[in-house]
């Protein structure tokens, strides 16, 4: 049995992570992209599959498709309490994230995602149990139950929010973005760190993967204001969407609410 300390999980878990090149704190066009380095030795992820974590452990993307429904569960000694767990409406659209002996977690799709004026991006339920074995605790219980965005893992870089800066113009080459890191960062900005990971166009819609490098140091937790950066296009924007690939499954930017926070 499992000797981890349950722990009620009701918070955001916005983790990302590449190898990469941009011009720091200016445009970053196609050619400067790089392909991102996965994260390894995550549950039930093959080899070069990317990994999507959602306050959890990362799982690969192949998991967060909902191929498997959490209703095939039933034989598995923790199926009572994930029952219990989700609520009265049952496991009916929810889908199987990880089962071991000792844990079970799955997941649903939000039918109405988070308000887009809403600081935190929230795309999913994530509601896990485990076989809890410790000193004043025994027994199946639930350890995490949180809403949020299943956000790509990576090597070496940290997630950001990401929005457009306003209304992207279709004969324009650029898209200009905001950028909040999430980790700590003393309430200052991104300057610098700002990394286009992944970009590809197609004919129907441009992805961009954008991350944070890390800064050096330790650092308190104010809110982080945005940082501007532009990214360059091999051709004009046109009527194609601009998709976040940083989130699973890619969801168009949404342009920055207003009074978003610049900085002093």
């Amino acid at each position: 049995m499992s000797s981890r300390p349950l722990v009620l999980l009701l918070a955001l878990l916005l983790v990302g992570c590449a190898d990469t090149a941009a011009d720091p704190g200016g445009a970053a066009s196609p050619a400067e992209t790089t392909s991102p380095r996965p994260v390894e030795n995550a549950a039930g992820s093959t080899a070069g599959e990317a990994l999507f974590s959602c306050f959890s452990a990362p799982y690969p993307a192949s998991a967060w498709d909902g191929t498997r429904p959490a209703t095939e569960l039933g034989e598995h000694p923790g199926y009572v309490v994930l029952q219990e767990s989700v609520g009265p409406d049952g496991l009916d659209g929810w889908f199987v994230l990880e089962e071991a002996d000792d844990r079970l977690v799955v997941a649903r799709e939000l039918t109405q995602p988070q308000d887009p004026d809403d600081d935190i991006l929230r795309t999913h339920d994530i509601v896990a149990v485990e076989d809890v074995d410790a000193t004043n605790v025994q027994g199946w219980m639930l350890s995490q139950a949180s809403q949020c965005a299943p956000q790509r893992v990576l090597e070496g870089l940290g997630a950001a929010q990401v929005w457009l800066a306003t209304e992207p113009d279709p004969t324009a080459t650029t898209v200009e973005l905001l950028v909040v890191e999430m980790a700590c960062n003393s309430g200052e900005d991104a300057d610098g760190r700002v990394r286009l990971v992944e970009q590809v166009e197609s004919t129907d819609a441009i992805e961009l993967l954008i991350a944070v490098e890390p800064r050096d140091g330790n650092a308190a937790c104010p809110s982080n204001p945005a940082t501007p950066f532009t990214v360059e296009l091999a051709e004009p924007l046109g009527d194609r969407t601009l998709l976040d690939n940083s989130i699973h499954p890619p969801r168009p930017f949404d342009v920055a609410p207003e009074g978003i926070y610049l900085g002093d």
